[in-house]
């Protein structure tokens, strides 16, 4: 009995003109999308290892050596001068976090990976500095711009110390940038306010945390991240925050450099230790 009834509905929702118009629109939607052209991608490779290291001399008493992971991405357009530097730049920078000493890095810069990580295991300042982990992680790719988080993890005697920092590379002047700097000057404090708007609460008043320019990551032209190092006893709630809305893009010097947003993928070919062939540091 309910069969002429739906078939009468279907008749009345479909009935033409509206039928035909609505799968007009439908097939409009599908074919702009199908038209719709697709990111630009920049791929990257996984390069540095696994090793073991000893304690440092406090935690003498553990024989078993410590594992220390150290990772870095190498981007594969080898043949574009900019991303050249850029590798460059990212290597040095993967020796300095991982060391933890200028002159330590400048020794290790002509060295592929597993003499790195073999010269890493015997420097006192590495050893006692208690790392188990380096890792410099690609975020974005905005246009000129390319970000990175750097994360670095350092055993202690009550609990493990973990460090986050963003990092903002310029592909045009081939060099490291300061987030603000790509900005006007936020005479108003809008930016701070909006911070406080969009992450603070009664529930979560995160009085540890507020805007602050060294812990900002772009996330596109309206918006900015802002990552914090755990600290024990601060509310969780509060360590990643961020601020979007039209008041970041209105204080940008030059949207038009964050364009376009490219899609970062990891490359297809990698060995099944996730390294790569020697990296050009110099």
């Amino acid at each position: 009995m309910m069969r002429p009834a739906r078939v009468l509905w279907l008749a009345l929702a479909c009935a033409p003109p509206a039928c035909g118009l609505a799968q007009d629109a439908a097939s409009a939607a599908r074919a702009a999308a199908a038209a719709a052209p697709a990111r630009p991608v920049v791929h990257y490779r996984t390069a540095g290892g696994v090793f073991s290291a000893p304690h440092a001399s406090w935690d003498a008493d553990n024989q078993a050596p410590r594992q220390v992971e150290w990772r870095y991405p190498v981007f594969t357009d080898t043949s574009d001068r900019a991303t050249v530097k850029l590798n460059a730049w990212i290597g040095r920078e993967s020796l300095k976090l991982l060391l933890g000493d200028d002159e330590a890095a400048d020794a290790a810069m002509r060295l592929d990976d597993p003499q790195v990580m073999a010269f890493a295991a015997r420097q006192p300042v590495f050893i006692e500095s208690e790392l188990d982990q380096a890792e410099i992680q690609v975020a974005l790719a905005l246009g000129i711009y390319r970000t990175f988080t750097f994360y670095s993890e350092v055993e202690g005697i009550a609990h493990p110390a973990h460090i986050v920092t963003p990092h903002l590379y310029d592909l045009r002047r081939g060099e490291e940038r300061r987030v603000q700097d790509l900005f006007a000057d936020d005479d108003d404090g809008e930016l701070p306010d909006l911070y406080d708007q969009q992450n603070k609460s009664d529930a979560h008043p995160c009085e540890q945390y507020g805007f602050d320019w060294r812990n900002a990551a772009l996330g596109g032209r309206d918006a900015l991240h802002f990552e914090y190092p755990y600290q024990p006893g601060w509310d969780v709630e509060c360590e990643n925050a961020s601020v979007i809305g039209p008041q970041v893009a209105r204080l940008l010097k030059s949207p038009r450099d964050l364009e376009p947003i490219y899609d970062v993928l990891p490359a297809q070919r990698q060995d099944s230790r996730g390294t790569t062939p020697p990296v050009r540091r110099m």
